[in-house]
């Protein structure tokens, strides 16, 4: 089987390695490599064959790297239904497919492996790029720049895009690092920078809220030499409240920022496109947070908030246990996303221009 990818690789045009959570230490490839939600931290952009992410919220890239390959190596990905959106036969079509995973069980022409990860990665033998892979390559650096959902005026008016984008500078390369769901995964997803060394972590595909903040906990008590950063939105946060008075009496050491749009986004985001904007029990109407702020010094918690990008620099430098309110409005519009089923991978919403759509995959 090595010798049979081996050849495979070298024969394509358009290779592209796709990573999954299962995908074990990725070394830096010589082949265009985009990620999954559960891979974030196994190539990072900055590594050399990094080619942005994959899925349903299409981030760096959105997606055309994939839907325009001829040959790609998935290793320990599942293929779920959020990377190939709802029309799965639609799923990377010009390409041969390779499925490298202890339980290999993608439908379709996928070529299917059993090995474990790192032992494939001691074992392929991976050549350097031919002229025509290397503009390959070149190509998806391009479609990481150009499609990028934060966009230069997220960085002059504060946004939630802007500011994980802009926080991620300054979190060490060594920190372990949480994510929660719906807004919050979107986000991490969509604009945060990791870099090579940090070590990212959510729920995924159970996706209770709440989770990060608890994760977070549990890491420390793992590894107290590291910095711990936890990113969690009004809602979940809210959710864990009493956790607060277990991070007092252990001396619990970590950051927390709560994405605080006062409301339950994606949820909110779900009602407008599917069923007319009628919100229900996602805030205005049925939830609104509380005042952290005023909650967090009853706790004796160090706390703060951000409203622009004046002090995200300063506060992300901050020792000791801080829980940061960061505070926009009623934002719930993650973009880009594929908002039906029928949607191709790349087509997603905002639309481009159908000409420039095309020429990205031709």
């Amino acid at each position: 089987m090595f010798r049979k990818l081996e050849s495979d690789l070298r024969d394509a045009k358009r290779p592209l390695f796709l990573i999954g959570g299962g995908a074990g230490t990725v070394p830096d490839l010589p082949y265009p490599t985009m990620v999954t939600w559960n891979a974030l931290d196994k190539v990072t952009p900055d590594m050399g064959c990094y080619a942005g992410v994959v899925g349903t919220y299409g981030g760096p890239g959105r997606n055309f790297a994939v839907q325009a390959c001829d040959l790609l190596v998935a290793v320990g990905c599942r293929i779920s239904g959020r990377i190939t959106g709802g029309m799965v036969d639609n799923f990377a079509p010009k390409a041969k497919k390779w499925q490298i995973d202890l339980d290999p069980h993608a439908e379709g022409d996928w070529i299917k492996w059993s090995i474990d990860s790192n032992k494939f990665w001691e074992e392929i033998e991976l050549s350097l790029l031919f002229a025509e892979q290397v503009q390959w390559a070149m190509k998806t650096k391009e479609w990481v720049h150009d499609y990028d959902p934060v966009k230069p005026e997220h960085m002059e008016e504060f946004h939630h895009y802007g500011f994980m984008r802009k926080v991620s500078e300054y979190i060490p390369d060594n920190a372990i690092i949480t994510f929660d769901t719906g807004g919050s995964a979107i986000m991490m997803g969509h604009c945060f920078k990791p870099k090579r060394g940090q070590r990212i972590f959510s729920s995924n595909g159970n996706s209770p809220m709440g989770f990060a903040m608890c994760g977070a906990m549990g890491a420390w008590f793992a590894d107290k030499t590291r910095p711990i950063v936890c990113f969690i939105g009004d809602g979940g946060f809210n959710m864990n409240l009493q956790e607060l008075q277990t991070i007092v009496n252990y001396g619990i050491n970590l950051k927390i920022f709560i994405l605080n749009n006062h409301c339950y986004g994606n949820t909110k985001l779900f009602q407008r496109y599917n069923y007319g904007s009628r919100f229900y029990a996602c805030g205005p109407d049925g939830y609104s947070p509380p005042d952290f702020v005023e909650i967090l010094k009853a706790y004796g918690i160090g706390t703060g908030i951000i409203k622009d990008y004046s002090n995200v620099e300063y506060i992300a430098s901050l020792n000791g246990t801080w829980v940061i309110d960061v505070v926009h409005h009623d934002f719930y519009e993650y973009l880009p996303r594929i908002s039906r089923f029928d949607q191709d991978l790349c087509d997603q919403d905002p639309p481009l221009p159908r000409e420039e759509w095309e020429a990205n995959l031709t």
